[in-house]
């Protein structure tokens, strides 16, 4: 928005200066080292040149911010990466390309073509090439990619400062000249969001966008080299050598990207032997699902996001957990939950008598989509019960201030991925607090983060723990063992008990749920200094709790002396406080 105020600024004034013959045209001034004729490139196909260059360019950006945050399991640092190294090749493109200008021994268009074909060419190979490293190491593919970013940048960034000074016509305004090539490229640089991010995305998988703008800008280089030709044999040997080059990608597409999404995560343990079983890529995120004999594994955004299964006994992905609603709350009758994934935990909570209404909140409507391919999810898309909103779990809670609940569900991802502050921070969880009713609990995982539990003890008086989930609330979590039976039985399935006691498999999944410990901890949690609260000001558990096989890339430094330097040290003998 601000640099289409500038721009018409700029234009106005040169516009006003132009009309007024006493003032000095500074505007109307020749450039000082005009293009020779023969190097002269025709005005409108610099417009044409500059858009298209800022909407491949940023459209680029976009896809490599997809992939590599895809392949890293989502960390919130790649964005940031990927824009320094995006900004580094630009500014070291446009060096080059003022270079070239000043030179005047290259001719600008074959110069230019020459570029977009090497665009087109190393944007296609690189990332099966970072693939290629991954496989080898994790930490050097992911730091490849950046160089990649840089060094593709670089190619588009030259053709800018060419643009600027070929394209601008002999005694013209220099100053509205360049304002209108400024103009056209950022008009390219928004399309690039706009179209690429907001419609392709959600129309087309990451392998066939980056095959479409490596064809895009060999077909620039193609339409570039035909405007610089000087004869008929050189038009003829661009149009074949485009022709070439573009079979040649199309030829390699299939070998390069093929199963190019199982190749490209880091974690190599996600990888399947097979491939996946069901892709979805849109806007919201990549999601896929292997098969497996305990229930098929969901990942989302490259990491591990749950299996299909509502089985206790078979637990493959610790469903238990969500059967233990009925230990934290006598009669959870509204719920909220936030995040469906594979639908398993709406499917057990749906099953729960006591239920009367069951609010899901789902940022990306894939995986509706993709739950709805196991038949046996059917009863939550079919039960008038459940309600299913497609949006940001914490824009839903704002939108909805009147909304009420008894019991908020979230199974959370990793605490160290990107955005995970939005469900974790001191002040989400003050605004869940005052979305419940008296009695309510706050139910979601911490996958291991202390901090995690540190800050719910924060905000609400009781606090206790379950495996890696953390239940919180402002009354007692002291149901009697039998007022637990009593509950966890009203779990039903075609009008029969889930944890029926007369199954020996299943009565052992209902003792072990009745006699669970669940200790109170909240006053232990608020005593103890060794642990930080999560904000969304320090967003603790993305940038300085990250444990993966990643760490050690982005860890630059001591991550306790970065922001806790004013921490005080425990005391000599005194252990850091570990929750059970």
């Amino acid at each position: 928005f601000f640099n289409f105020v500038v721009a018409g600024l700029v234009y106005a004034y040169c516009r006003r200066q132009a009309a007024l013959p006493s003032s000095p045209a500074l505007a109307l001034n020749p450039a000082p080292h005009a293009p020779t004729h023969g190097n002269a490139i025709a005005y409108p196909l610099a417009l044409l040149l500059a858009a298209a260059t800022g909407y491949v360019s940023l459209s680029q950006e976009i896809l490599w911010t997809r992939a590599i945050a895809y392949a890293s399991g989502g960390v919130p640092h790649v964005f940031g990466y990927i824009l320094g190294f995006f900004l580094f090749g630009i500014a070291a493109g446009s060096l080059a390309g003022k270079r070239v200008s000043e030179s005047g021994r290259i001719r600008p268009l074959a110069y230019v073509a020459w570029m977009f074909l090497a665009t087109a060419v190393w944007y296609f190979v690189s990332i099966p090439l970072t693939c290629a490293v991954i496989g080898i190491s994790p930490m050097a593919g992911i730091a490849f990619s950046y160089l990649t970013v840089a060094s593709v940048a670089f190619l588009l960034g030259s053709i800018f400062p060419i643009l600027c000074h070929f394209g601008v016509p002999a005694n013209a305004p220099v100053g509205l000249a360049i304002s209108g090539i400024y103009i056209a490229n950022i008009l390219g640089s928004t399309a690039g969001p706009l179209v690429t991010g907001f419609v392709l995305m959600n129309r087309l998988g990451l392998e066939q966008m980056i095959l479409g703008l490596s064809l895009l800008s060999l077909l620039l280089a193609v339409v570039v080299g035909l405007a610089g030709a000087r004869s008929g044999k050189g038009r003829v040997a661009v149009f074949s050598a485009g022709l070439a080059v573009m079979l040649g990608l199309l030829a390699a597409y299939t070998p390069a990207y093929g199963h190019l999404l199982e190749r490209m995560l880091f974690d190599r343990q996600l990888m399947t032997a097979h491939g996946y079983k069901y892709v979805l890529q849109n806007r919201s995120g990549i999601i896929a699902i292997a098969s497996n004999e305990a229930g098929d594994i969901i990942f989302g955004g490259g990491v591990y996001d749950g299996r299909f299964n509502v089985d206790p006994v078979v637990n493959s992905n610790v469903i238990t957990r969500a059967y233990l609603m009925a230990a934290l709350h006598p009669n959870p009758e509204e719920v909220l939950e936030i995040g469906l994934s594979s639908g398993s935990w709406t499917w057990v909570v749906a099953a729960h008598a006591s239920v009367k209404q069951l609010t899901v909140v789902e940022i990306n409507p894939g995986y509706v989509e993709l739950s709805k391919k196991y038949p046996e999810h059917d009863r939550i898309f079919n039960d008038p019960r459940v309600r299913i909103s497609i949006d940001d779990g914490r824009r839903w809670l704002e939108r909805n201030p009147q909304a009420r609940f008894d019991f908020i569900l979230m199974n959370t991802s990793f605490h160290w991925r990107s955005d995970s502050t939005n469900l974790l921070s001191r002040e989400f969880l003050e605004l869940c607090r005052s979305h419940l009713k008296e009695g309510g609990v706050v139910y979601y995982n911490t996958t291991g983060a202390e901090e995690v539990v540190v800050t719910a003890a924060s905000v609400f008086k009781h606090v206790t723990t379950f495996g890696s989930f953390v239940a919180a609330g402002d009354r007692p979590f002291d149901m009697t063992d039998e007022a637990k039976r009593a509950n966890l039985l009203r779990f039903t399935s075609n009008g029969k008990p889930i944890l029926n006691p007369n199954t020996p498999a299943t009565r052992e999944v209902l003792e072990e749920l009745v006699s669970a410990p669940l200790p109170e901890l909240g006053e232990q949690l608020r005593s103890q200094s060794e642990l930080s609260v999560i904000t969304d000001d320090n967003m603790l558990s993305e940038y300085k709790r990250m444990h993966n096989k990643l760490s050690p890339l982005y860890r630059w430094y001591d991550p306790d002396r970065a922001w806790f330097a004013s921490r005080p040290a425990p005391a000599p003998g005194v252990p850091i406080f570990r929750f059970p």
